[in-house]
């Protein structure tokens, strides 16, 4: 089993262009952040940086790990609705520029939002970042990241990432149970695992790399997918999605004007990243809170078919759409007339 591991994770490496010194095989991003944040020698006063947009759980685990090392934890609130009329790379940048002080010492960004599917230029705010205060480490939550960007670890490495995390399981189709971490040279000796086992002490890799009697199947599968989306050409696979998203997300503007969507509408995918998901604002006859928000999420899936997130940002309720190479428009269409059959419109 060993070395097919190890072939794993020399595949991966050469796919991210990364050192395989500087990359381990993770279940999934949650445990990779968790071990960044459980290694990191956070001292009483000491500053994170986040964003109220990042994700729940992390925002859980910076708490409750820095927050009982008595770090202090800066979430700084950004309006869903400022951040999708944020078109200019330069907003993202002044946020860093005005949160980012002296005595923080880890900024956490989000490479794609997952409950508002917002793509940052985070090649832009980390080097904002090193700017502001050059001794911080910048922590990348690319959950959404692998294949949906074109990662390169040589240029983020350049531009200051420290840290970066992210999950097989979404957009590079792997099983569940396949996530990376990839960690800067000059800190990779000072990460380590959640779980103490035989490769204690005895550096980076070999911590990593066996962590008990467990199923590694997902990280089995590594070598197999990345010569099927090699053979795809990953460039031709992004440009495929970006086009669908922006048909699909025409189409149900266009549907539901009838429903009585403002035409004045903000085009929520931002023009400097390329993404295969956003949100879409639901009519205004569907938008009856949180909660309804769930029964119409189960009613698409039970009803309809259609797996569709049905997400509650700022007293509104959007669907978050995503386009992979299995999805066409007919998928979007479907998901058009069955809202206005649920909207009993038609």
């Amino acid at each position: 089993l060993f070395p097919h591991l190890v072939y794993s994770h020399r595949r991966m490496a050469e796919f991210l262009s990364a050192s395989p010194e500087s990359l381990v095989l993770v279940p999934n991003a949650t445990i990779g952040i968790n071990s960044v944040l459980r290694s990191y020698p956070f001292q009483k006063g000491d500053r994170v940086l986040l964003y109220n947009l990042a994700y729940g759980a992390v925002k859980k685990a910076t708490n409750a790990i820095c927050g009982s090392a008595g770090a202090v934890i800066d979430e700084v609130n950004v309006s869903y609705t400022k951040a999708i009329n944020m078109k200019s790379e330069k907003a993202f940048e002044e946020l860093i520029r005005k949160n980012v002080r002296e005595d923080t010492k880890l900024v956490i960004i989000d490479h794609t939002t997952s409950n508002t599917a917002l793509n940052l230029p985070v090649e832009k705010l980390v080097k904002a970042c090193k700017k502001m205060n050059p001794a911080v480490k910048v922590l990348i939550d690319g959950a959404h990241g692998l294949l949906a960007k074109p990662l390169d670890f040589r240029e983020l490495s350049k531009c200051g990432v420290d840290y970066y995390v992210s999950n097989g399981h979404k957009w590079f189709s792997s099983p569940k149970g396949f996530g990376f971490l990839w960690v800067r040279d000059e800190l990779r000796d000072s990460v380590h695992p959640l779980a103490v086992s035989h490769g204690h002490d005895c550096g980076f890799l070999s911590e990593f790399s066996w962590q008990g009697c467990t199923d590694y199947s997902a990280w089995l599968s590594i070598p197999v997918l990345i010569d099927f989306w090699e053979a795809m050409d990953p460039n031709k696979v992004r440009e495929f999605q970006a086009s669908l998203l922006h048909e699909a997300v025409g189409l149900l503007k266009q549907d539901w004007k009838q429903l009585g969507t403002s035409e004045e509408e903000k085009d929520l995918i931002l023009p400097h990243c390329i993404s295969p998901m956003t949100l879409v604002k639901l009519p205004p006859t569907l938008q009856k809170g949180k909660a309804y928000g769930e029964h119409l999420q189960n009613m698409l899936h039970f009803d309809h078919k259609i797996e569709v997130p049905v997400k509650h940002v700022e007293g509104d309720l959007y669907v978050r759409l995503s386009a992979h190479i299995y999805n066409s428009i007919e998928n979007y269409a479907d998901l058009s007339l069955a809202v206005r059959k649920i909207a009993g419109n038609l």
